[in-house]
């Protein structure tokens, strides 16, 4: 018993799974990117213009490469994070609603969706009163990091359960 309340009391971190048809677009348009920067001493603008232009590429670059190969999961003991280096999300375990598969509209975000995953094999977490009602993560050891996930939440509410005596 005394083993499995230190096991529930440690962070937990996972990776997202990124599908092979994922990777290869986020690749090609690296690339694409990275060729802009040195074309930009052959165009015909100020030099002002080349570092406003610089910046701006490289700035996305350095984005798209966070975001597509430095995201993990992290569950703690209130909340699952999602973060890279560049950003930081929160998600307590007492706004979790519902935990399901998704299948191809996992990929797409809009109208109070957020999608952190980069694969068709993840699973879409509906959220009552945060800023998104529903996010989709794509962790790579799926079976293992849902049964911590369940976890957490059962845990998060049993400690909210209260017992009343008359």
């Amino acid at each position: 018993m005394l083993k499995k309340k230190l096991r529930v009391t440690e962070p937990y971190t996972y990776k997202v799974m990124m599908d092979w048809w994922v990777i290869l677009p986020v690749s090609l348009l690296l690339i694409l990117m990275v060729a802009i920067i040195p074309m930009l001493t052959i165009l015909d603008i100020t030099h002002v213009e080349q570092l406003v232009v610089g910046l701006i590429v490289s700035f996305t670059i350095l984005y798209i490469v966070d975001t597509a190969f430095f995201t993990y999961y992290l569950l703690t003991d209130t909340a699952l994070i999602v973060a890279s280096q560049m950003r930081h999300f929160e998600f307590p375990y007492r706004a979790m609603r519902e935990v399901r598969p998704i299948g191809l509209r996992g990929l797409f975000s809009f109208r109070g969706r957020k999608r952190f995953s980069a694969s068709l094999h993840g699973y879409q977490i509906s959220l009552r009163g945060e800023h998104w009602k529903t996010i989709t993560i794509s962790p790579v050891n799926r079976d293992t990091f849902i049964s911590e996930l369940m976890e957490h939440v059962e845990q998060e509410r049993s400690g909210r359960a209260t017992v009343v005596r008359s």
